[in-house]
């Protein structure tokens, strides 16, 4: 789809940087919390790109598609965000 390839390459590179600092960043409750919000996102763009392949003119998911690609990305930089904020208070 237009557009896709941009928000997986910022996924993508974000999620290093997660993944990298989560340990550190993220108390056991907010890992938890943030699995469980990764989980569902990760389910909604699941569903709503076999919606988009099963029927390429459906607008509203492929607007629920974008949306849930933000989502995440709102996801991975509040813990990005925390993790830099960590090291600069060390």
């Amino acid at each position: 789809m237009p557009g896709e390839e941009s928000y997986v390459k910022t996924i993508s590179s974000l999620s290093k940087t997660v993944e990298t600092q989560k340990a550190d960043t993220l108390r056991p409750s907010e890992r938890i919390a943030y699995e469980r919000d990764m989980a569902v996102v990760n389910d909604a763009i699941d569903k709503m790109r076999r919606e988009v392949k099963k029927n390429p003119r459906n607008e509203s998911a492929k607007q629920v598609l974008y949306s849930s690609y933000q989502n995440k990305i709102d996801l991975l930089n509040s813990v990005s965000q925390k993790g830099e904020l960590m090291a600069s208070l060390r």
